[in-house]
Protein backbone atom coordinates (compact mmCIF):
# COMPACT_ATOMS: atom_id res chain seq x y z
CA UNK A 1 0.00 0.00 0.00
CA UNK A 2 1.36 3.45 -1.36
CA UNK A 3 0.36 4.97 2.38
CA UNK A 4 2.22 2.42 4.36
CA UNK A 5 5.58 2.54 2.51
CA UNK A 6 5.66 6.75 2.08
CA UNK A 7 5.57 6.64 6.61
CA UNK A 8 8.07 4.02 6.62
CA UNK A 9 10.39 5.94 3.66
CA UNK A 10 10.06 9.06 6.43
CA UNK A 11 11.27 6.70 9.03
CA UNK A 12 7.61 7.02 10.86
CA UNK A 13 6.48 3.83 12.43
CA UNK A 14 3.61 2.56 10.69
CA UNK A 15 1.01 0.26 12.06
CA UNK A 16 -2.03 -1.75 10.94
CA UNK A 17 -5.08 -2.92 12.59
CA UNK A 18 -6.48 -6.41 12.05
CA UNK A 19 -9.49 -4.17 9.78
CA UNK A 20 -6.87 -2.36 7.71
CA UNK A 21 -6.59 0.86 9.54
CA UNK A 22 -2.84 2.51 9.26
CA UNK A 23 -1.48 4.47 11.94
CA UNK A 24 2.06 6.48 11.63
CA UNK A 25 3.54 7.86 14.94
CA UNK A 26 5.55 10.60 13.87
CA UNK A 27 8.64 12.27 16.32
CA UNK A 28 8.55 14.90 17.90
CA UNK A 29 10.01 18.66 16.24
CA UNK A 30 12.80 20.00 18.60
CA UNK A 31 11.11 22.25 20.90
CA UNK A 32 7.52 21.00 20.85
CA UNK A 33 8.66 17.89 23.62
CA UNK A 34 6.30 19.26 26.42
CA UNK A 35 3.20 19.85 24.01
CA UNK A 36 0.17 16.91 24.65
CA UNK A 37 0.24 14.23 22.10
CA UNK A 38 -2.19 14.93 19.21
CA UNK A 39 -3.53 12.57 16.72
CA UNK A 40 -5.27 13.71 12.95
CA UNK A 41 -7.79 11.42 11.74
CA UNK A 42 -8.96 10.77 7.85
CA UNK A 43 -10.35 8.49 6.14
CA UNK A 44 -9.14 6.64 2.89
CA UNK A 45 -11.93 5.18 1.07
CA UNK A 46 -13.67 7.02 -1.51
CA UNK A 47 -17.03 7.13 -3.39
CA UNK A 48 -16.74 5.62 -6.31
CA UNK A 49 -19.59 6.55 -8.60
CA UNK A 50 -19.92 7.38 -12.54
CA UNK A 51 -22.94 7.92 -14.82
CA UNK A 52 -23.88 4.22 -16.50
CA UNK A 53 -22.34 5.46 -20.11
CA UNK A 54 -19.08 6.26 -18.62
CA UNK A 55 -16.24 3.42 -18.99
CA UNK A 56 -14.13 3.59 -15.71
CA UNK A 57 -12.69 0.98 -13.75
CA UNK A 58 -11.96 2.45 -10.50
CA UNK A 59 -9.74 -0.63 -9.85
CA UNK A 60 -7.30 0.43 -11.93
CA UNK A 61 -7.87 3.61 -14.16
CA UNK A 62 -7.16 7.22 -13.03
CA UNK A 63 -9.44 9.79 -12.30
CA UNK A 64 -8.93 12.26 -14.94
CA UNK A 65 -8.96 15.72 -13.72
CA UNK A 66 -9.66 19.28 -15.39
CA UNK A 67 -9.90 22.65 -14.58
CA UNK A 68 -13.12 24.80 -15.27
CA UNK A 69 -13.50 28.19 -14.26
CA UNK A 70 -11.39 27.62 -10.91
CA UNK A 71 -12.69 24.31 -9.93
CA UNK A 72 -11.09 21.07 -10.67
CA UNK A 73 -13.82 18.16 -11.60
CA UNK A 74 -13.12 14.98 -13.19
CA UNK A 75 -13.65 13.94 -17.21
CA UNK A 76 -16.31 11.50 -17.78
CA UNK A 77 -18.36 12.32 -14.84
CA UNK A 78 -16.92 10.24 -12.26
CA UNK A 79 -16.53 10.97 -8.87
CA UNK A 80 -13.51 13.26 -7.84
CA UNK A 81 -11.87 10.92 -4.54
CA UNK A 82 -11.18 13.86 -2.93
CA UNK A 83 -13.64 13.64 -0.05
CA UNK A 84 -10.93 12.87 2.14
CA UNK A 85 -8.10 12.55 -0.14
CA UNK A 86 -7.95 16.32 1.28
CA UNK A 87 -7.59 15.00 4.57
CA UNK A 88 -4.99 12.48 3.87
CA UNK A 89 -3.14 15.48 2.20
CA UNK A 90 -3.06 17.38 5.06
CA UNK A 91 -2.23 15.29 7.82
CA UNK A 92 0.70 14.22 5.71
CA UNK A 93 2.03 17.43 4.89
CA UNK A 94 1.32 18.44 8.34
CA UNK A 95 3.67 15.41 9.92
CA UNK A 96 6.36 16.72 7.47
CA UNK A 97 6.61 20.21 7.07
CA UNK A 98 5.37 21.90 9.94
CA UNK A 99 6.50 22.04 13.78
CA UNK A 100 4.54 19.75 15.92
CA UNK A 101 4.22 17.40 19.08
CA UNK A 102 4.38 14.09 19.12
CA UNK A 103 1.38 13.08 16.66
CA UNK A 104 0.28 10.42 15.22
CA UNK A 105 -2.00 10.16 11.84
CA UNK A 106 -4.62 7.73 11.49
CA UNK A 107 -6.14 6.66 8.17
CA UNK A 108 -9.14 4.70 8.72
CA UNK A 109 -11.15 2.46 6.28
CA UNK A 110 -14.55 2.13 5.04
CA UNK A 111 -15.80 5.73 6.48
CA UNK A 112 -18.31 5.76 3.74
CA UNK A 113 -20.43 2.81 3.47
CA UNK A 114 -20.33 2.09 7.69
CA UNK A 115 -17.60 3.47 9.86
CA UNK A 116 -15.81 0.05 9.68
CA UNK A 117 -12.64 1.25 10.71
CA UNK A 118 -13.34 3.97 13.53
CA UNK A 119 -16.05 1.20 15.30
CA UNK A 120 -13.03 -1.28 14.98
CA UNK A 121 -10.68 0.49 16.76
CA UNK A 122 -9.12 -1.62 19.47
CA UNK A 123 -9.22 0.45 23.12
CA UNK A 124 -5.85 1.53 23.98
CA UNK A 125 -4.24 1.39 20.33
CA UNK A 126 -4.29 5.38 20.06
CA UNK A 127 -2.48 6.54 23.38
CA UNK A 128 -3.22 10.21 22.14
CA UNK A 129 -4.68 13.12 24.42
CA UNK A 130 -6.43 14.93 22.03
CA UNK A 131 -7.44 13.70 18.29
CA UNK A 132 -8.49 16.02 15.00
CA UNK A 133 -10.74 14.81 12.67
CA UNK A 134 -9.82 15.93 9.24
Amino acid sequence: MWLMAYGQQKGWRVEVDGVGNVLMRIKVTRGKEVEKWIILQTHMDMVDEKLAEVKHDFTKDPIEVEEENGWLKTKGETTLGADNGVGMAIALYVAEYLPHPPMGLLFTIDEETGLTGAQALKKGWLQFKQLINL
